[in-house]
């Protein structure tokens, strides 16, 4: 049994957030609704811009120039994980955070977030800060079997494709190598 626990988040770093809590077992209605919020962060936006900028420096995704020739302000591995790192200490400062509104939320989170299996923990937001924050840096989902998938607040069903219904004519394609040591007129038969 996988436990699904979805977290819609809406607002911005500025201002805080609103929160709605859901969890129940995957596949099936939501057990409980739990509302609350999350605090403001106002330098939640730079520590990730600025990881994401030594990063595209270093070389990593998004990176547009690929030279060998060294620069003077040259990012490395050690001002890249130093990035990292700061930006993962300030996603457990907020997630951690002892604001009185959102502590409660918080407790409540922690408590569906904890137990036997697996959990999958679904952040719904249409705030970009948050759909590129590193979630699985929370020192609380480091203890638990806890997958984290980010989704936009609104969506749709993907429209399906009709699946062709299948001639009554079998084909079979077959590909013969080498067949040294091996007796393929069986295969050839067929």
């Amino acid at each position: 049994m996988i436990k699904s626990v979805i977290v819609k988040i809406k607002g911005d770093c500025e201002q805080g957030f609103s929160a709605e809590l859901r969890s129940g077992k995957k596949g099936e209605a939501s057990t409980k609704v739990i509302e609350g919020s999350f605090p403001p962060s106002s330098e939640l936006p730079q520590k990730q811009q600025n990881w994401q900028s030594n990063y595209r420096k270093y070389g990593g995704m998004g990176s547009s120039t690929r030279t060998l020739k060294a620069k003077k302000a040259q990012v490395t591995h050690v001002s890249l994980d130093d990035s990292a790192e700061e930006l993962g200490f300030s996603v457990n400062d907020w997630l951690n955070s002892a604001h009185p509104q959102y502590r409660r939320f918080r407790d409540k989170l922690v408590g569906e977030l904890q137990g036997e299996g697996k959990i999958s923990l679904v952040i719904q937001t249409d705030d970009l800060t948050l759909w590129r924050l590193p979630w699985q840096l929370w020192d609380v989902l480091e203890d638990n079997k806890v997958e984290v998938s980010i989704c936009p607040c609104e969506y749709e069903k993907a429209e399906t494709v009709p699946i062709t219904k299948p001639k009554n004519r079998v084909r079979i394609l077959v590909i013969i190598g080498d067949s040294r040591g091996i007796n393929t007129k069986k295969d050839l038969k067929l």
